[in-house]
């Protein structure tokens, strides 16, 4: 894996989420963390900051016998489509996708980064996931003012 560097001038998270609802397009964000354990506190702890809505997909997943049955035909379409159902809040915190992107081929990971860039639907989007090289080093062009990928380490501490 390769190291993820500190950067000066952090992002602080709590702007991030008050700016993606704002845009016109490309209103979702991944947040890569290494610290896969620690995901889902950390994104509830965000929402709980920003007063946005929060969802665990391994939680939603283990707890929905009707999900779970669907778990090796949820598709990357069909991923934004349910999460298109979770609108209570300008802006929806996604955690716990990591076991469900297992499941998916290796060219859905090119168009799970197309749905990040191109989205323009509500609610906007901050998914919370394990580091991936592949996404990490995919060249996000088509917004080229936007920023799709924060690596966690990158971010000022959540109060």
């Amino acid at each position: 894996m390769q190291e993820i560097q500190q950067v000066a001038n952090p992002f602080d998270m709590i702007e991030v989420v008050k700016e993606i609802p704002k845009r016109p397009r490309g209103r979702a964000c991944l947040v890569m963390t290494e610290d896969y354990f620690g995901q889902k506190e950390w994104g509830a702890h965000l929402a709980d900051l920003t007063l946005m809505q929060h969802v665990d997909l391994l939680d939603e997943f283990t707890t929905d016998s009707t999900l779970a049955l669907r778990v090796s035909s949820f598709s990357v379409t069909r991923l934004f489509d349910y999460l298109r159902t979770k609108n209570q809040s300008p802006l929806l915190i996604v955690t716990g996708l990591d076991f469900l992107r297992a499941t998916w081929i290796d060219n859905t990971v090119e168009q799970f980064a197309q749905q990040i860039e191109t989205w323009d639907k509500t609610p906007a989007l901050l998914i919370v996931l394990q580091y991936s090289d592949a996404l990490a080093n995919r060249k996000f062009t088509r917004f080229s003012d936007k920023t799709f990928v924060i690596e966690q380490k990158n971010t000022l501490k959540l109060l």
